[in-house]
């Protein structure tokens, strides 16, 4: 998972941008849904935390939804 350390060479050039992609279970329950939405609630907590911890050394990391076109 790459986004687990960020890449020596964003450190090293003091910026960088981690995107991670992120389904639409994190807003909505629905029936049978708890492991896809807890996984996609973890995603999301993973990069705040991501950028939380790496934001001090210019690097970014965002959550975008996933479904914005993608197939």
């Amino acid at each position: 998972m790459l986004a687990a350390r960020p890449p020596p060479m964003m450190l090293a050039r003091g910026r960088g941008r981690i995107v991670n992609l992120v389904g639409g279970g994190t807003g909505n329950s629905f029936p049978h849904g708890s492991g896809y939405a807890s996984s996609k609630a973890a995603i999301m907590r993973l990069t705040e935390c991501l950028n939380d911890t790496t934001i001090g050394d210019g690097v970014r990391a965002f959550a975008v939804p996933g479904s914005f076109g993608v197939r």
